[in-house]
């Protein structure tokens, strides 16, 4: 980067999933930090800090019980859903730092 801008605000993803990544979701603008969230295929959700110049600070991470399809931050940024290939939706309470199951599909 040219005089420490990031005129195309480009991202460099610090300790990135170690397989491909399935989701990808910036934080809503309810909250005043920006935050990224990924899923990725090795049953990981993780979460890192963005700050202005564009570095990520790895903040959390949860492990799911299969590959993760997708993540969805609610609208205040306090807690994130994740559903993954084992059948279930977690929501994942960021405060607290727990995940607990809302939903299992069968069949």
């Amino acid at each position: 980067m040219f005089g420490g801008s990031n005129p195309n605000k480009d991202l460099e993803v610090v300790s990135p999933p170690e397989d491909t990544v399935s989701a990808l979701k910036f934080s809503p603008p309810a909250i005043p930090q920006t935050f990224l969230a990924a899923g990725s295929w090795d049953s990981q959700v993780r979460i890192w800090e963005v700050e202005q110049s564009g570095k990520t600070v790895p903040k959390a991470a949860q492990t799911l019980g299969g590959p993760v399809l997708d993540v969805a931050w609610l609208d205040d940024g306090s807690k994130i859903f994740m559903a993954s290939t084992d059948k279930s939706v977690k929501c994942w309470d960021l405060a607290a730092n727990t995940a607990v199951q809302s939903r299992h599909a069968t069949g």
